[in-house]
């Protein structure tokens, strides 16, 4: 009888040092996962600013990379869009809405963007170039907004 009080505790002890450690893993693997996906998101949208500022310079008659350059761009730039809207996804379940109005708002501004390029003049006409410079502009600036917000949530709730 003088030993079941320790050996209850003992056991108490145990069953709270459990309990605490499994909240502690489950606490660190879902930071891990916002933090992944944010960094994801952030070398995406990287990507795809770097291609649409870049392409901008040279419709411009600027050479701003080499061929291997944009090669590697272009090679990466339609999996990085789906990526993009894929984390953004994953950002609404990682976090509140109130978190991400500002995100969600340039998503939607970076989709127009790419909906006017694409519905914009594809030929590279004389007089189609100044609107097709004006929408890789756009795009660019967008991502590079959309970068900023994600990268300033990061830095709110990751660290």
């Amino acid at each position: 009888m003088d030993n079941l009080i320790p050996i209850t505790i003992t056991f108490v002890g145990a069953a709270f040092g459990a309990y605490f450690a499994v909240l502690k893993s489950k606490k660190e693997k879902l930071w891990q996962e916002k933090y992944e996906t944010l960094k994801e998101l952030v070398c995406d949208l990287d990507l795809i600013s770097s291609k649409f500022t870049k392409e901008n310079m040279e419709a411009m008659g600027i050479s701003a990379s080499t061929d291997k350059e944009r090669h590697t761009l272009d090679s990466g730039i339609d999996k990085a869009k789906i990526r993009v809207s894929t984390n953004i996804s994953k950002l609404q379940l990682l976090f509140k809405n109130a978190d991400l109005n500002l995100i969600l708002k340039e998503r939607m501004n970076l989709n127009s963007a790419f909906i006017d390029l694409y519905n914009s003049s594809s030929d590279y006409q004389l007089d189609a170039i100044p609107e097709y410079i004006k929408h890789m502009q756009k795009i660019a600036s967008v991502s590079e907004k959309l970068k900023t917000h994600v990268i300033a949530l990061a830095q709110s709730k990751c660290i």
